[in-house]
């Protein structure tokens, strides 16, 4: 009888320690790939958003987007490339055609513009890059321009004014606001080594009854 007790509750145990693996074995993929996903902060209106960027920006035009051109092998490290006829440097001094370039992933926040419409363009480190955090954007494209304006002329009128706090993407400068990758993969394997070592003293406590 001592026997077959020992044996169900080695069976719970087991079950128990399965189960728990099972678990994990989802957790880790839904984590890591919630950390890998595209995050902006935003915790101001639209309105200051876009001032703070004007005020941080290295160059902010309005233009018309003319040509895309995506990688052949999408998902690769070749970005999207957009040229554009700027129509109004906002700040910057940007003229003529210019290009820029994206991610083609959107979970890398990669922009995604559509040809023959116009668009807000903002530079964080005047490097032409886009991205879906910086503020460039082919909506509202005369009211955003216009907040960004009003804030340049505020701005010029009052050069020695108090800063305003900074909203500008985090890393790396002028790039997308992501969330820390990590944070997703160290809880996950956190999580499994648990388990397996919950598992390995459940079968040493087994060896040791039998």
């Amino acid at each position: 009888m001592a026997g077959a007790a020992r044996s169900a509750r080695w069976r719970r145990t087991a079950a128990r320690g399965v189960a728990a693996l099972v678990l994990a074995g989802g957790t880790v993929p839904m984590l890591s790939g919630t950390a890998w996903a595209c995050s902006c902060a935003r915790s101001s209106s639209e309105e200051e958003q876009y001032r703070a960027r004007a005020r941080e920006a290295e160059v902010i035009y309005t233009a018309m987007v003319t040509d895309e051109r995506r990688p052949a092998n999408p998902g690769g490290q070749t970005p999207v490339r957009y040229t554009m006829v700027v129509e109004e440097s906002l700040k910057g001094g940007a003229s003529g055609s210019r290009e820029v370039t994206t991610s083609d992933s959107g979970a890398s926040c990669g922009l995604d513009l559509t040809p023959d419409k116009r668009a807000l363009v903002v530079e964080w480190d005047g490097g032409r890059t886009v991205n879906l955090c910086d503020g460039t954007t082919q909506e509202r494209v005369d009211q955003r321009a216009a907040i960004v304006r009003d804030e340049l002329r505020r701005q010029a009128a009052s050069p020695s004014g108090s800063p305003r706090p900074s909203l500008a993407p985090t890393t790396p400068p002028g790039g997308p606001s992501l969330p820390h990758t990590g944070g997703g993969a160290v809880a996950g394997g956190a999580l499994l080594t648990a388990v397996l070592a919950g598992a390995a003293a459940a079968y040493r406590w087994n060896r040791r009854l039998t």
